[in-house]
Parts: structure tokens; sequence; C-alpha cells
């Protein structure tokens, strides 16, 4: 009887590794899971027998329909003002506010057309993500490392509710893999398209351009270069910052009142400075801090060893860590190095330190990061 159970297990996992529909169990997990986390989520924010949120109270006009409420967030209300306004003077790049104002000429709702853009591109940057999983790995451990990515809480959360990560994630995605391709053109466009959604998205194209001079590809080379000229292009004119601040401060989205204190030292003056010092309160490192430090010493960990798996890959997830750690604002640190893709290359099925390790600062950071979301003023 236990033989026949192996047996039908393993003809159901050749059935499913062997064909396309492979990418389509991430998606129906991720899927479930969103539709759990939503009704949990509307239970919870039931007060007094009424539907209500934090941003119910924060933002002029109302949403309908008042579901929208559940994939909405602090920044949301600036990506959507900045849709309205086509101006982009403030610390948010341009590519995500400039679809959603494609889209809501067609839904006539703007908080709606936000939603559905990073619903729907966090679920296309799986299959995209499993794609490139199975370019360095077999399809088993491509799909677990696809699932172990999809559900870290900060992926998880960051490509559900209404926020640029997802558009993010899903181009710096399909620009690599569309160059293992050698698809230029199409890798480049999407370079593009991160460089205009984030301040650090422009980074993709190191491992381009190095793969590109290496094999002696001169015009590939300078082709990747076109995202830098684009940044250049259409961001400076339309801010009155200088260049430093405004990178500094697009990285600290959730923090502008004080992103202009400091530059380059937060992690050392809130993580480093109150366990050496008695003279500095502790107060701000409480145990959220303690365990975030611990994923960010992970994903350091994570992101030199991605060079066993592509020195390409290696030296755009240390780039990447580098300008995050150095810019970063302490609350941002977890989120914004959780989307260092490559990191996620190394959860392979063996690797049974870094599964277990991830099995324990996913548990801890789901309690955190739910609770802090939902029911604090500023969430992460």
């Amino acid at each position: 009887m236990l033989r026949r159970g192996r047996q039908v297990l393993r003809h159901g996992a050749e059935l499913v590794l062997g064909g396309r529909c492979r990418f389509v169990v991430p998606l129906v997990l991720i899927m479930s899971a969103r539709l759990c986390g939503s009704l949990w989520t509307y239970a919870k924010s039931i007060q007094d027998g009424v539907f209500q949120t934090p941003w119910m109270n924060l933002w002029g006009e109302t949403l309908e329909p008042r579901w929208l409420y559940l994939f909405m967030a602090w920044d949301t209300s600036w990506y959507v003002s900045l849709a309205h306004s086509l101006s982009f003077e403030s610390t948010f790049f341009p590519g995500y506010p400039f679809m959603i104002r494609l889209l809501a000429e067609l839904v006539r709702n703007y908080w709606l057309a936000a939603f559905m853009i990073a619903f729907a591109l966090g679920l296309a940057s799986l299959p995209v993500f499993q794609a490139i999983a199975e370019a360095y790995m077999d399809r088993a451990e491509a799909l677990g490392s696809t699932i172990i990515m999809s559900f870290f809480p900060y992926i998880f959360l960051f490509t559900t509710v209404a926020y640029s990560e997802a558009l993010f994630l899903l181009a710096v995605l399909s620009s690599w893999y569309l160059h293992l391709k050698n698809k230029s053109v199409p890798a480049v466009f999407c370079s593009v398209l991160a460089a205009l959604t984030k301040t650090y998205g422009v980074l993709i194209i190191l491992p381009m351009f190095l793969d590109s001079v290496t094999k002696r590809r001169w015009r590939e080379a300078l082709l990747t270069s076109v995202p830098v000229l684009v940044v250049v292009i259409i961001i400076l004119p339309y801010t009155h910052k200088d260049l430093l601040t405004l990178l500094t401060l697009e990285l600290n989205t959730a923090t502008w009142a004080v992103s202009r204190e400091t530059l380059g030292n937060f992690w050392f003056r809130d993580y480093i400075v109150p366990v050496f010092t008695s003279s500095r309160p502790m107060s701000f490192f409480h145990f959220f801090h303690a365990y975030a430090l611990a994923f960010i010493a992970l994903a350091g960990y994570l992101a030199i060893n991605s060079v066993k798996v592509d020195w390409r890959l290696g030296i755009y997830s240390i780039a990447m860590f580098a300008v995050v750690l150095m810019f970063g604002y302490t609350n941002g640190l977890v989120r914004y190095t959780s989307f260092i893709f490559p990191i996620w290359l190394s959860f392979k099925t063996k690797n049974v330190v870094a599964l277990a390790l991830a099995a324990i600062l996913f548990y801890v950071h789901s309690l955190v990061l739910w609770n802090q979301f939902l029911w604090a003023p500023y969430p992460m």
C-alpha cells in the first residue's frame, strides 16, 4: 500500500513537472493564500459591525467599491495622486503612476486601476521567476524556490497591495529572462521600466552589461546603457531636488520627514549603536528589529552566495544589497532586500540550513508584518 502510494506521488510529480502546468502550481497556491488572507483581513477589520481600516480616515475621498480598502495602504494615495497630476516632483518614480493613469482611462477608477496593476503583475512575476530558476536548477527545485519566494511575507504583501513593488519585480525579472534568451531590445525595454519604477531598478543593467562585455557584444553592451539615459532625461527635469537627494528620498518613500536628517547610517544608528552604547536609549531597538537584523544578515549572505549561482547575478545582488543598506531607512531594509530576486535562487531544496532559517524568519515576520501593516498608523 505504501509502495503504491509512493508510485502515485512520483507519477503525479512527473506529470506536473513534465508539462507547462508546473507554472500554474505557484499561481494557484498564491491566489488561494491571497483569497484567504483577504477574507481574514476583512474579518479582522470589522469594528462594531462595520468594515473599517486605518486608511478610511486618511483620504479625502471614499473608495468604491469599498473592498478596495483591503488592498490600499499609505503610499497608494501618493501613487494615485501622481497618476492624476502626472507631476513627478515628489520622491516616487513615474513608472507605476503612469501605468495607473493609462489603465484608469479604461476602467474609470484610479484606485481600482492601482489595485489591478499591482495584483496582476505580482502574479505575472511568478512564472517568470520560475523560468529563470529552471535555468540554474532542476524543475522541482525551481518550483520550490518560486513557492518560497512568493510566500515570503514581504514579497506576498507588497505584490498584493497597490504598491510599485510588483511592477518593479516583474520588470527586473523580465529583463534578465529576456537577456538570457538573447532578446536584447525587449530586455532593455523592461530594464527601462524597472529604472522608471524604483531608484535601484537601474542596477539590473549591471549584469546585462557585464555579460555583453565578456562576450564581446559591444553593440549590445552599449544598448544596455539606455535606461541610465532615459532616467536622466525623464526624471531630472521633473524635480527641483539634486540627484543624491532624489535617490535617497525615493528609497525612503515611507519616511519623508526623517530621511533628510542623515545619510547612509540608519542601520548603524538604529541597530549597532543602541547595543554598544549605554548613553543612547534602546527604545527604537525592539524585537521586530532584532528579527529584521537577522533577515538582513541572511539576505547579505545569500546575496554573496548568489555568485555561485551566476556570477553576473551575484554582482547585481551585492550591488543592490549595498545600495539598500547605504540609503535605506531602518523600517524599509527588510522590504527592499526581499526584492533582490537572485537571493531566492539560493533556496534549493537540498539547502537544509537555508530552508530552516527561512521557515523561522517566515513565521516571525508573518506575525510582525501583518500586525504592523494592518494596525500601525505608518506601515513599513
